[in-house]
């Protein structure tokens, strides 16, 4: 058959060849490479025809398939290799170890229709070759030779590809640290870092094969930088990191790594105060979000939110900005920092801010003010015979602010308030406000407040 020339097959030869297989079934290695070489049968077609796996079954010729060998110690799925009534397949083909035969409807290098020796990092071969009911360290060990064994010419990324489906983990969202700077859940299991520690070749595999994150990786780098405040922040890109790595970077930095590192402080013009917003504006959007955010740990300073112990809480931004406008309320500021978190307010993350956590209510008690002048005119007396109320103009209005956290206050100083303002005492039926807005302004706030 073979002496025949191309021009010496014809249909009608197919024809007679498929006649004598039951089922088109290939029952001989020279079946099998009719079918693969036969420039009369297409590309399309191959798969309509049946080989015999190493398990005796016959499965449709597609997809991987593995010249025969001895699979003793279960590495391979049986499926997915040649029964040995096809073992000469490898020399009338020619095919070299680590090689292999494009075969099936598109000849590319993004077809899986691929007949192969031994498994390589190469276009063509697939992953559902492996048995994924071996121990995960053997496989691992294998998978290490085959890409050692891969011509570096012919190296593949196979970093994407579905590595949980037959290791039962995904190397790409776990990182190997020696300094243990992870949170429960990104590290390997004990075994799987014994063997990362064998071998010195082990490690790099794993990282350039595989996808696993070491040292050398752009989220070590990142927490590195952010522990430490080092310049490695510099030289790290936040958009090329997964954004649940970022997010269990705020989480560890402040509720602490595994080795129990957390953040330390650092000022609102730092590096690290800026990459921290940028790390939150990444991850605001993750659909089960658990942001860690800054608090306060002085005027000037800053750490991320732990919520090991307790949950932040968070001040309405602009009634803070009005205590810390008078300087005198200062180390009333820093003593309630010192002992309760409270969270930095900014657009950035307002929403998740209101959303997650307590906002403490700031208690206003009016200072009374003796310099106040209650109003003399003629119209003035016959209004407060009215209504009972009295109407006082004031230089200035202050009021003493507290807040109230588990039955203790925490004084917080005096506040001025300024602009169209005034006070009502509904009580005492006494009414102050600031004389700078005259009473026709006072007028119009009295009716927008109802």
């Amino acid at each position: 058959m073979f002496k025949l020339r191309k021009t010496e097959i014809d249909a009608k030869l197919i024809g007679l060849f498929n006649k004598k297989l039951t089922d088109k079934q290939i029952e001989n290695v020279h079946q099998l490479v009719f079918v693969l070489c036969c420039p009369l049968i297409p590309k399309e077609e191959v798969s309509s025809y049946s080989v015999k796996a190493l398990n005796g079954t016959w499965y449709e010729l597609s997809g991987n398939w593995m010249l025969p060998f001895d699979n003793s110690g279960g590495l391979y799925n049986d499926c997915y290799i040649l029964s040995t009534e096809y073992e000469e397949v490898r020399d009338l083909l020619k095919i070299r170890d680590g090689f292999g035969l494009f075969y099936g409807d598109e000849n590319t290098d993004e077809s899986r229709d691929y007949l192969f020796s031994h498994f390589r990092f190469r276009s063509g071969c697939n992953i559902e070759v492996f048995n994924e009911d071996v121990d995960t360290v053997s496989l691992l060990q294998e998978l290490c030779e085959c890409w050692k064994k891969t011509k570096k010419s012919g190296l593949i990324n196979s970093k994407e590809w579905k590595w949980d489906s037959i290791l039962h983990f995904n190397p790409g969202s776990k990182i190997y640290d020696s300094q243990n700077r992870i949170v429960a859940g990104e590290g390997l299991a004990p075994e799987i870092t014994a063997w990362l520690e064998a071998e010195s070749e082990n490690l790099p595999f794993a990282v350039q094969a595989l996808g696993l994150h070491s040292e050398n990786s752009a989220i070590l780098k990142l927490r590195e930088g952010l522990l430490t405040g080092s310049k490695a922040l510099e030289d790290v890109d936040i958009y090329s990191i997964d954004p649940l790595f970022l997010q269990n970077t705020l989480i560890g930095l402040a509720d602490g790594f595994v080795n129990g590192q957390t953040i330390g402080t650092y000022p609102k013009n730092s590096k690290q105060f800026v990459v921290i917003n940028s790390i939150i504006q990444r991850v605001l959007n993750l659909e089960n979000r658990d942001i860690r955010v800054h608090v306060y740990t002085g005027l000037e300073r800053f750490t991320l939110g732990s919520e090991k112990e307790s949950y932040p809480f968070y001040l309405d931004q602009g009634m803070l900005e009005l205590i810390s406008k008078d300087n005198r309320n200062k180390p009333y500021l820093k003593n309630l920092f010192k002992k309760v978190q409270i969270v930095f307010g900014q657009d950035l993350y307002k929403e998740y801010v209101e959303e997650t956590y307590r906002e403490l209510e700031v208690m206003q008690d009016f200072i009374i003010n003796e310099e106040c002048l209650e109003h003399t005119e003629y119209y003035y007396k016959k209004w407060k015979e009215k209504t009972g109320i009295r109407l006082f103009r004031a230089n200035s209005i202050w009021y003493k602010v507290s807040v109230e956290i588990d039955d203790i206050s925490y004084e917080l100083g005096e506040i001025e308030r300024i602009g169209p303002w005034y006070h009502l005492d509904i009580e005492q039926k006494v009414l102050y406000y600031l004389k700078c807005i005259g009473l026709e302004t006072l007028s119009e706030l009295l009716k927008e407040d109802g």
